[in-house]
C-alpha cells in the first residue's frame, strides 16, 4: 500500500496525509509487516513517531516474533529504538529464535545500539 511504502522510505509528510485521507494503519505486506515495522527497520524515527502517534500497535510482531523494536537494533538504528522504548515497547521480547532487540544489536555488530539497550533489559 502507498502508506507501507512512505514508512519504509521516511516519506513522512505522505504517509500524514494519507493517515489523514483513511489509510489503513494496520495494512500489511505480504511477509506480514506493519508500517511501523518497515519505518523501524530503516531507521525512519519521523515516521515512527507520526504511526505510534496514531495507533500502530507498538509490539506487534512480524513473522518469526520479530518486533518494530527487533527490527530497529537489528539495522543499528539507536533513535528509533529509543523512541520505541519512550513509547513503552517491550525490550524483553523475544524473537522464535530467542533472541531480544539487545541481542540482535550486538550480533549484527551494532555496539552502541547493544550497549544502550542492556541496562533497560531485565534478567527474567
Amino acid at each position: 500500500t502507498p502508506l507501507l511504502r512512505a514508512a519504509e522510505k521516511g516519506l513522512e509528510t505522505v504517509a500524514r496525509l494519507l493517515l489523514e485521507k483513511g489509510a489503513d494503519l494496520n495494512a500489511e505486506t505480504l511477509d506480514r509487516r506493519t508500517a511501523l515495522h518497515l519505518a523501524a527497520e530503516n531507521g525512519r524515527e519521523t515516521v515512527a513517531r507520526l504511526l505510534l502517534e496514531k495507533g500502530a500497535d507498538l509490539n506487534a510482531e512480524a513473522p518469526g516474533g520479530w518486533t518494530a523494536l527487533h527490527l530497529a537494533a537489528e539495522g543499528g538504528h539507536k533513535a528509533v529504538a529509543r523512541l520505541l522504548l519512550e513509547k513503552g515497547a517491550d525490550l524483553n521480547a523475544k524473537t522464535n529464535h530467542g533472541l531480544t532487540a539487545s541481542d540482535l544489536a550486538a550480533e549484527n555488530g551494532h555496539k552502541t545500539v547493544a550497549q544502550f539497550l542492556t541496562p533497560f533489559t531485565s534478567n527474567s
